[in-house]
């Protein structure tokens, strides 16, 4: 007797969820300028030389598209548009969290094959260091002198918390939401 391969009804399964279409012109813009952003911020991560604030034109340009998405009737993509239009905005305090970095982790004493020990050259200082107690020291030296970060960090906390509350959220209601938390009201108005 032949298998029947034919499906089964299965009444417990979930519907499926109508996903919210975008135009594809604006999909188009999206991927276009999400490219662009993360190779520039892939490169400068990796220490190759970047134009300075190039990160900005992709940045502003995702804010603007993500900007048109903010109101959208559905919660998953309006979800979605805020947290990336705010991490769009966000673009340029992370760049002055880094000048900070690099200005105020610097220990001139601590040296490796790349110069003066600083943040960015951390694991060549960490394969290098002669012993347990140079490598404490170049550890114990960066992480005394980050308290001078934290007012750059402060701004840039408030800068995305006034981005998530202008649309009554916060990043942990989204995070939560987008966990399967279940809650569709806004923290801020309950």
């Amino acid at each position: 007797m032949p298998v029947d391969y034919s499906p089964v009804p299965n009444f417990s399964a979930p519907k499926p969820i109508a996903h919210a279409t975008l135009s594809s012109n604006l999909e188009h813009e999206l991927e276009f300028y999400t490219i662009a952003l993360n190779r520039w911020l892939y490169a400068e991560s990796v220490g190759l030389d970047v134009e300075e604030g190039g990160y900005a034109a992709p940045a502003e340009a995702l804010a603007r598209l993500y900007g048109q998405l903010l109101d959208h009737p559905d919660t998953a993509t309006r979800y979605f548009a805020v947290e990336s239009w705010a991490e769009a905005r966000r673009q340029a305090l992370d760049a002055r969290v880094m000048a900070a970095m690099d200005r105020h982790l610097v220990v001139p004493s601590l040296t490796c094959s790349e110069g003066p020990l600083t943040w960015r050259n951390w694991k060549a200082f960490e394969r290098e260091a002669r012993d347990a107690a140079q490598l404490a020291e170049g550890f114990e030296r960066l992480v005394d002198q980050s308290m001078a970060i934290v007012p750059a960090l402060e701004e840039r906390r408030a800068h995305v918390r006034a981005d998530f509350a202008q649309h009554g959220l916060t990043p942990i209601h989204t995070y939560g939401w987008r966990e399967g938390s279940g809650r569709l009201q806004s923290p801020l108005t309950e």
